[in-house]
């Protein structure tokens, strides 16, 4: 049976409810349930790909800072308006992230400095300082992310293990990133953002693989992608879950007939992440003890077990 559309998921579930539930209160369930069933497992058709681009640190020119302003100016700077994510760093091991680039001369940071000093004409350093995720990444799901020039991956550690390990280490530059966490949610560009550590000092590309979240089904000639035949585990669980709010008898029976449907899909379709991920199971994990240790070559550890 091929894939039905959204309108005939809709009618289908009000024939068998009588007709007694408004359509669009089925077309929230329907898109309660599509958003469900692809939650309960990583299916083959959520796997995707991306590459994560990382620029060089900018630090041509000289900087003039006032302590207790935000306002930052250049001298002989070229700073480029469209820039994003990006922290400053001058004077010491501290950074400030950037808020907004109004010029090639002028820059604003989210929290003025307080460090007791006169910061005129100085050295500095921009640096990128998070990435986004792609728009249809899933959060809160696995996530791998590897240097596939040199073939190893970056180990994922917890938001203040994190930040921890960099306040500890100070802020240096290096091509080999060895970690990254979560990093928050823009609001503006609604996309989430990872953060990593140590900085890059020149432009490299990771390569993401990532689990995506269905789109909403908004249109009447919308599709789920969910498999042909499978599709009907949607009609089934709107229908359950309508029936059991207005205390409709049968409800039971349909969720029953839901999740036989998807356990069936479940037996002959599912796949775990670490088939998801596979062509990257045994790569390594780049450690980094300490800085000192960069300058001696990239350290590498053994291949580690899962992901």
């Amino acid at each position: 049976m091929p894939r039905r559309t959204l309108s005939q998921i809709i009618s289908t579930v009000q024939k068998r409810t009588g007709g007694q539930v408004a359509s669009g209160e089925i077309f929230e369930a329907i898109n309660d349930a599509n958003k469900r069933i692809h939650r309960m497992e990583p299916w083959p058709w959520l796997g995707a790909e991306a590459n994560i681009v990382v620029y060089p640190v900018y630090s041509t020119g000289k900087i003039t800072v006032t302590d207790g302003s935000v306002n930052v100016t250049g001298t002989d700077t070229v700073w480029n308006t469209g820039w994003k994510y990006r922290a400053l760093n001058f004077g010491s091991n501290s950074f400030y992230d950037i808020s907004t680039i109004t010029g090639p001369t002028t820059l604003g940071l989210v929290q003025a400095p307080q460090t007791g000093s006169v910061w005129n004409l100085v050295n500095y350093s921009i640096f990128q300082n998070a990435f986004p995720m792609p728009a249809d990444y899933e959060p809160g799901t696995e996530v791998l992310l590897v240097n596939p020039k040199i073939r190893y991956r970056l180990l994922k550690l917890p938001r203040y293990t994190f930040e921890n390990r960099a306040s500890a280490l100070g802020v240096y530059f290096t091509n080999f990133q060895d970690s990254w966490t979560d990093y928050g949610y823009d609001e503006v560009s609604k996309v989430y953002l990872i953060k990593m550590s140590p900085p890059s000092s020149g432009s490299t590309e990771y390569r993401l693989v990532y689990r995506r979240k269905p789109p909403d089904m908004t249109a009447f000639d919308d599709m789920s992608w969910l498999p042909e035949s499978f599709d009907e585990a949607l009609a089934y669980m709107a229908e359950y879950m309508v029936m059991r709010m207005h205390k409709m008898q049968g409800w039971m029976e349909a969720k029953q007939e839901a999740h036989q449907i998807i356990l069936n899909m479940r037996r002959q379709l599912a796949t775990s992440m670490q088939d998801i991920f596979a062509v990257y199971q045994n790569w390594p994990v780049h450690s980094s003890p300490s800085p000192s240790m960069y300058g001696a070559g990239l350290i590498i550890s053994p291949p580690v077990g899962g992901l």
